[in-house]
């Protein structure tokens, strides 16, 4: 099988975590060369790992400002597509101060369900 299921602290059991083993793969890889894998070669924020098992962290991260949009939609996919295309543009200089920022990682995505089934989803990507 070509996922690994974590054992989560019991405070975690309401999550639903599974990582592939090429992801559990890269992670060692990058970090026996000091590397973030996920941060794909960009600026990441300072963080400390508060649990830690095969292929899944849980982290603190040091308080810092975020670029963040939220788009209301029905489809997760669309909703994170035009998110991220929002930000890039605002930090390629789309600005009011027409000013380019570097590029971070990672980019986030938070999900604050619709009143019903049928509602439209607020999704806020930073």
């Amino acid at each position: 099988n070509e996922h690994d299921s974590v054992t989560l602290p019991k405070a975690l059991k309401n999550l639903d975590i599974v990582a592939t083993k090429a992801e559990v793969r890269e992670t060692v890889e990058a970090e026996a060369k000091g590397v973030r894998w996920f941060c794909h070669g960009l600026d990441c924020p300072e963080f400390t790992t508060q649990f830690s098992t095969a292929g899944m962290e849980v982290r603190s991260y040091k308080a810092a400002f975020w670029a963040s949009t939220t788009i209301e939609s029905d489809d997760i996919y669309e909703a994170e597509q035009k998110g991220f295309r929002r930000l890039f543009k605002y930090i390629s200089g789309e600005n009011k101060q027409r000013q380019k920022i570097d590029m971070t990682s990672p980019v986030l995505n938070k999900i604050t369900p619709g009143p019903g089934p049928a509602c439209k989803s607020k999704f806020t990507i930073s």
